[in-house]
């Protein structure tokens, strides 16, 4: 990525101000995590870092402000009541703020910051390595199935996202909390994939 090392200290720089401590040190989890994928997996290094840095970079915008950059995008008029689900409005409103504050990224960057909260289907390398950093970084404190997903994650992507997806759907099915569609799809996706990736994982 072109100036990559003056980009990523202008992005530091930024989430010193707009982040909360913890959040910032969160968002250092998941860059490192995220890079660690993308050379375990493939992927570039240079765009999991920034998109790892980004991904929460419209944590504390406030909500109202938030909904108007969403409905600037796609995402705004593929779901009308986005309101409904204000903890996955950040992660949509980033993703419209990055493509205008750094509209050098390429699109896999924006798509990663777009999805990581959701996923969905079909998502692409860079998404996939944003969504599981996301879980699996090492900052998080510890829950029932973590380390699991730690593991499967770096043995092998797709069963990493697919174990990642049935965890959430289970947390929010508990908590009695609505999953949002896209969450949904890609669940679907994962069981109906040609590679029966969700098959594999045990208790399945």
């Amino acid at each position: 990525m072109k100036e990559y090392k003056k980009l990523r200290g202008e992005i530091i720089d930024r989430l010193q101000k707009e982040l909360k401590d913890s959040r910032y040190r969160h968002t250092l989890g998941v860059e490192s995590t995220a890079v660690a994928l993308a050379r375990r997996f493939g992927a570039d290094e240079q765009e999991a870092s920034i998109a790892a840095l980004l991904h929460d970079v419209a944590k504390y915008v406030p909500a109202e402000e938030q909904l108007e950059w969403i409905r600037k995008g796609k995402i705004g008029a593929q779901f009308p009541d986005i309101d409904q689900y204000p903890k996955l409005l950040h992660a949509f409103a980033g993703a419209e703020i990055c493509a205008h504050d750094y509209p050098q990224l390429p699109e896999c960057v924006i798509d990663a910051i777009r999805y990581h909260t959701t996923g969905r289907s079909h998502m692409g390398l860079m998404e996939k390595i944003i969504f599981a950093a996301d879980y699996i970084e090492p900052g998080r404190v510890q829950f029932i199935g973590l380390q699991e997903a730690r593991e499967q994650t770096f043995a092998d992507l797709d069963l990493g996202v697919g174990l990642i997806l049935k965890q959430t759907i289970a947390y929010l099915e508990q908590n009695g909390a609505p999953c949002f569609p896209l969450t949904q799809e890609a669940y679907k996706h994962f069981v109906d994939d040609s590679m029966n990736v969700l098959e594999k994982l045990p208790g399945v």
